[in-house]
């Protein structure tokens, strides 16, 4: 299925939960006619995040990132000032827009604001699997994610061990089923062709000793 996401959204590398914060990529266009206005603001949105928010990461990569907050800065003369502030996930999805007031209050908004989405594990539980099965559709594949309890499956006709290990090759969906609270990972073609993960162990496993494994956890 065009290995489902992981060459698409959860495409990068990143580190381990316990030591990961949100990466957050910052993008900004800027309009009027003073000096100012033709500045890089998002150097500006950059030091403020840095001095007000030390709990996310600031990227480079717009592929690593985990939230977007775009900025679009309106400035003429000496008095008319306005900034909006957008801000989404990388899954696509608007969490906030905001108008009026400094880049700094802006920034701090969307600092509270991504720190509270990226600490809702049932957000990203229903994210998940809800992006993994826009992606799936927009591919044209016959497959659908489901989640049961702490078990995410994929249900495919393309199931291979070649895609189950590219999967697994992706540490950003690793890192992101960790966070969403994901014990087992399951892909199958619900006929010869099944494969599991422990996510936990961080082992591939036998089908038919998950259910040995799951009453160890």
């Amino acid at each position: 299925m065009k290995v489902l996401i992981a060459a698409g959204i959860f495409a990068a590398a990143i580190a381990t939960l316990e030591q990961e914060a949100p990466k957050v990529y910052l993008t900004w266009k800027s309009a009027g006619n003073t000096w100012n206005a033709m500045r890089d603001q998002s150097q500006e949105m950059a030091r403020d995040l840095a001095r007000d928010c030390p709990g996310v990461q600031v990227t480079t990569s717009q592929q690593d990132a985990d939230y977007l907050v775009n900025l679009n800065h309106i400035e003429v003369g000496l008095f008319v000032r306005d900034n909006q502030l957008a801000v989404s996930d990388m899954f696509g999805n608007l969490l906030s827009t905001k108008e009026k007031g400094s880049i700094r209050d802006g920034v701090k908004g969307a600092c509270a604001l991504i720190l509270a989405d990226w600490s809702n594990q049932a957000g990203v539980r229903q994210k998940l699997v809800k992006g993994m099965n826009a992606e799936a559709q927009k591919a044209g594949v016959a497959a659908y994610t489901e989640l049961s309890g702490d078990k995410l499956t994929v249900h495919s006709e393309r199931a291979s061990a070649m895609r189950f290990h590219m999967f697994l090759a992706s540490q950003r969906f690793l890192s992101i089923a960790r966070r969403a609270g994901i014990a087992i990972f399951a892909y199958t073609n619900d006929a010869d062709q099944n494969f599991v993960y422990d996510v936990k162990a961080g082992q591939i496993l036998n089908p038919a000793t998950e259910q040995a494994v799951r009453a160890n956890n």
